[in-house]
């Protein structure tokens, strides 16, 4: 069991409402300035084009001053764009296709959940998976020089893909690269909107029991998700504007609460003790400084499709939630052959 943090009380004390107002501006503010700069790029290169009718051909000269501008302050929002077309038009271009037959040996010997997945889900999952290849690209530190082995690449796309199965893949639109380790100093994955990190030997023992509750590429696919709208490893995977998200808060603060005595009664519960990890949102434990539940929604994400009858069991409406949210029900996929 992972050792429960220090204690608050039982559950999660919020900072002032008033402060997380200002900081929510400041990242309104922050993330804005490149689309900002962006958006003014245009504004000039199309200001440029009008007016040359006007003036001449002189005035063109502010179209490769723009372009610089945007690439030195909108860069990562031109990625994004970038991103999104080519997701677009890799999404359509796939309509019907599945993996070629030496991938899809890997995923049935490699992932054990695929088999529980109902025969009307998998070649869905598997057009998922081509997407996912086709758009997020791999990167190894210190793992294999010569090439990048198919087997790696098929048993993370599988898991990361199931999480989006019945989802739009937009719910990767930030993610820039998934780079796997021989090692990572003091933990197993981590991840953020844009990049997710992995280590091989973590993300084996996960495929390796798809009953456990345990699989570091779910959990930290999950952050991935949590992140998408806002930017925030909270575990409200919704935007703020949604008519979802004051469910989530209110399930997140109760079965925070629940889950917090629950471990620390020794009673225990499918979700591991991790989720009640409770952090400072921004660097150092300033005065004001708003705190986060990060771990709460991947640890029941892995709950959710590995021990799905424990977590309906134990935890109905969290269970409840992340079926709406995943448009899934795992509870009702046939169980695992065991050979």
């Amino acid at each position: 069991m992972s050792k429960l943090p220090p204690k608050l009380g039982h559950g999660f004390k919020k900072s002032a409402w008033w402060r997380l107002r200002i900081f929510e501006i400041c990242d309104k503010i922050i993330e804005g300035v490149g689309w900002f700069w962006l958006a003014f790029g245009l504004f000039l290169i199309g200001h440029g084009i009008v007016m040359s009718f006007f003036w001449g051909p002189a005035v063109l000269i502010s179209i490769p001053m723009a372009i610089v501008l945007m690439l030195m302050l909108s860069s990562n929002e031109l990625g994004y764009l970038k991103r999104r077309w080519k997701v677009n038009r890799i999404v359509k271009s796939m309509e019907g296709k599945t993996l070629p037959p030496h991938l899809k040996v890997i995923l049935e010997k490699e992932v054990k959940i695929f088999h529980r997945l109902p025969e009307n889900l998998r070649p869905r999952l598997e057009q998922k998976m081509m997407q996912f290849l086709a758009t997020i690209p791999f990167k190894t530190k210190g793992l294999i020089k010569d090439g990048f082995p198919d087997r790696i690449r098929i048993c993370v796309a599988a898991e990361a893909s199931l999480l989006v199965l019945n989802r739009d893949f937009a719910g990767y639109r930030w993610l820039k690269e998934v780079e796997i380790y021989n090692r990572i100093e003091g933990a197993s994955g981590r991840a953020n909107r844009e990049s997710v990190e992995l280590e091989w030997e973590a993300v084996q023992r996960g495929l390796a029991d798809c009953t456990d509750g345990h699989s570091v590429t779910l959990h930290e696919f999950a952050h991935v998700l949590d992140t998408a709208d806002d930017n925030r490893a909270q575990s409200i995977p919704v935007y703020k504007d949604s008519p979802e998200y004051s469910r989530w808060e209110e399930l997140l603060d109760r079965e925070f609460d629940r889950l917090w005595v629950a471990h620390e009664s020794g009673e225990g519960s499918v979700i591991d003790s991790y989720a009640l990890k409770v952090e400072h949102e921004y660097v150092g434990p300033e005065r004001g400084n708003p705190l986060i539940r990060p771990e709460f929604f991947p640890c029941a994400t892995e709950a959710f499709f590995e021990r799905p009858n424990q977590l309906q069991g134990q935890c109905p409406e969290i269970y409840q939630l992340m079926k709406e949210f995943y448009r899934m029900d795992p509870a009702e996929w046939p169980p695992l052959k065991r050979t």
